[in-house]
C-alpha cells in the first residue's frame, strides 16, 4: 500500500482512485483522510475489471504458480506448476517478498498456534479467545526524507548499507509509516484498558505445550500465549522464496546490494548474474536493494510505467 499496514492518506493514492473513493465510497473524503488498504484494494479490483472488460481479447488470466523461467532468443518461457509452459516477449515480476520468520525459534515456526503471514486470506480468522503474541511493531511518525532517499540510498558504500540494515533499519521502519489517526486512538484505548501491553525485547524460547504457546523474552517475561502472530514484516533476501532462488540459480538475476530483493536497472529491469538481460522486469520491494524505499504506493506507481 502507501503510508503505512493500516491504510494511506488519500493526497498520495492518486487522482483515480480519489474519483473512485467518492463515488463508491464517501464523497465527503478529503487528501488528508485516510483509507484502509481494503478500500484501496476494492478500487484496484474494480479497476482490474474494468480494463479486462475492455481488453477481453487480448487478456488471459492463468491461475497458476510459475516454477522455472528459461531465456529463449530474445524472449522468456514461464514453466507452471500446471504442466504448461508459455513464452512470453517481456514477464514482470511482481511477487514482492515472504515474511521473514527467522527470529522465531525453531518449535515456533513449526508450532499450529503460530501465525508466520498474517495478510494471506483467513490467515487470523481462528485466532483463539486467548492472549495473542504479535511479534514487531512500525509505523507511527512522519515520512520527510521519501522523495530523495533512493537518491541517498544509492551513494552509500556497501559497507555504509550493512552498517544502515544492521543497527538503523528497525528504526528507520517504526518511524518511516504514519498510523492512521483512529487506529492510533484505538490503539490508545487499548492500552489505558491493560488490554495491550508492550515489550521492548527479542523472542528467544517458544514451546507450544498443547493448549497454549510458553514464551521467553530478552528481559525476562514469560508469557503464555494462545497464539503468535508474525508482524516483523517481509524479509529482503530473495533467497527465502523458491521462484527467486530459481532466478538466482539459473543466472538470469542477481542478488540486489546488500542482499536485498534483486539488482535492476534504473527501470526496473532484472539484471542477470553475467551482466545479461533478459526481458524480465520487476517493482516493489525487490527493487530494495538498488532504491531502498520501494515499498509504498507512490514509489509503486511511478515504477509501473517504465
Amino acid at each position: 500500500m502507501t503510508e503505512g499496514e493500516a491504510g494511506c492518506t488519500v493526497a498520495v493514492i492518486g487522482a483515480g482512485a480519489v474519483r473512485w473513493l467518492h463515488a463508491n465510497v464517501d464523497a465527503g473524503i478529503k487528501p488528508s483522510t485516510f483509507v484502509a488498504r481494503a478500500r484501496y484494494g476494492d478500487y484496484l479490483a474494480d479497476h482490474l475489471a474494468a480494463s479486462a472488460a475492455h481488453s477481453a481479447d487480448s487478456l488471459e488470466r492463468i491461475h497458476a504458480r510459475v516454477t522455472a523461467v528459461d531465456h529463449v532468443g530474445r524472449r522468456v518461457a514461464l514453466h507452471l506448476d500446471t504442466g504448461e509452459t508459455l513464452v512470453a516477449d517481456a514477464a514482470v515480476v511482481a511477487s514482492g517478498t515472504a515474511p521473514g520468520v527467522a527470529w522465531a525459534p525453531a518449535d515456533l515456526q513449526t508450532s499450529d498456534r503460530f501465525v508466520a503471514n498474517p495478510w494471506l486470506p483467513g490467515a487470523l480468522d481462528n485466532l483463539p479467545d486467548a492472549d495473542v503474541l504479535l511479534v514487531g511493531t512500525g509505523l507511527t511518525a512522519i515520512d520527510g526524507l521519501r522523495p530523495i532517499t533512493a537518491r541517498v540510498w544509492k551513494r552509500l558504500s556497501a559497507g555504509d548499507k550493512q552498517e544502515f540494515l544492521r543497527i538503523d533499519a528497525r528504526t528507520w521502519d517504526a518511524h518511516r509509516y504514519r498510523m492512521a489517526p483512529i487506529t492510533a486512538e484505538r490503539l490508545a484505548v487499548l492500552r489505558e484498558s491493560g488490554r495491550l501491553c508492550q515489550h521492548t525485547s527479542e523472542v528467544v524460547t517458544a514451546e507450544d505445550t498443547g493448549d497454549a504457546v510458553r514464551v521467553l523474552l530478552s528481559d525476562g517475561t514469560v508469557m503464555t500465549v494462545g497464539a503468535v502472530v508474525n508482524c516483523t514484516g517481509p524479509v529482503g533476501d530473495a533467497t527465502a522464496d523458491p521462484f527467486l532462488r530459481g532466478l538466482l540459480a539459473c543466472g538470469l538475476a542477481r542478488a540486489g546490494e546488500v542482499g536485498l530483493g534483486l539488482e535492476t536497472a534504473d527501470d526496473g529491469r532484472v539484471l542477470g548474474a553475467t551482466g545479461r538481460r533478459a526481458p524480465l522486469w520487476t517493482l516493489g520491494a525487490l527493487r530494495r536493494g538498488s532504491l531502498w524505499e520501494s515499498t509504498a504506493m507512490p514509489e509503486i506507481r511511478s515504477q509501473a510505467p517504465t
